[in-house]
């Protein structure tokens, strides 16, 4: 019932001539305490990702936020394919703050976990690290989740102590969850687009389902970034 009524309130606005950006500041986000994702006095979206994993500049005024899963298969294909040039193109340039938003899906039995491999690799300032080994190796036992721990050069005794640390996992897995919610993300992996405020949050302006090829992603950040 709930993709039925988003199927046509986005026809009614293909119809009224609404696009997204302005869709998404005319959605109604709850102004929860907790909440990562909150709505302005103006209509807009904002949110904080302070804590997440990010990679770029401070000073870059537009940011990607990506919504993944380890054990996503388009994922994988959009990490190991598009991700390198987008990163060279626009991340190490200076241009792109990027960030990894956790979203396991229910039906990846393995998801969770992985995300948690990556969650404690973050704890040695080894992510991305890890984020590469995961999506590259694609391990589906924790044997092998703990021989790219030793691969990735980690410490493992705190490694292996943090996966077994459920709650702090959950938690994190959680509050990106929560994010994804409030823009009715369903699916992996997909983008949320925005500029960068002057209190370093994420002004959500546009976003982009699937693993799309890289000229989207090229069309989408220059957009943002002539503005």
């Amino acid at each position: 019932m709930t993709t039925n009524r988003l199927l046509i309130a986005l026809i009614l606005l293909v119809g009224l001539g609404i696009g997204l950006p302005e869709f998404l500041s005319r959605r109604s986000v709850p102004n929860d305490p907790e909440s990562r994702a909150r709505r302005n006095t103006d209509g807009t979206t904002v949110i904080n990702i302070d804590g997440m994993p990010a990679q770029g500049a401070d000073e870059a005024k537009v940011a990607v936020i990506e919504f993944s899963d380890y054990e996503c298969p388009y994922c994988a294909r959009y990490a190991t394919t598009v991700f390198p040039d987008l990163k060279n193109q626009f991340i190490s340039a200076g241009k792109v703050r990027y960030v990894f938003a956790n979203f396991p899906l229910p039906n990846h039995r393995n998801a969770k976990l992985l995300a948690g491999a990556a969650i404690c690799a973050g704890q040695q300032s080894a992510y991305w690290k890890m984020h590469d080994e995961l999506f590259g190796n694609r391990p589906k036992t924790l044997e092998e989740l703990l021989d790219l721990g030793k691969q990735a050069g980690l410490q493992m005794q705190p490694f292996s102590q943090c996966l077994g640390e459920d709650r702090p996992i959950t938690e994190r897995i959680q509050m990106d969850q929560q994010i994804a919610r409030e823009f009715q993300i369903s699916g992996t992996p997909s983008f949320v687009l925005g500029s960068i405020d002057a209190q370093g949050r994420v002004v959500a302006e546009d976003i982009i389902v699937g693993a799309q090829p890289l000229p989207a992603f090229e069309s989408a950040i220059t957009r943002l970034l002539n503005r």
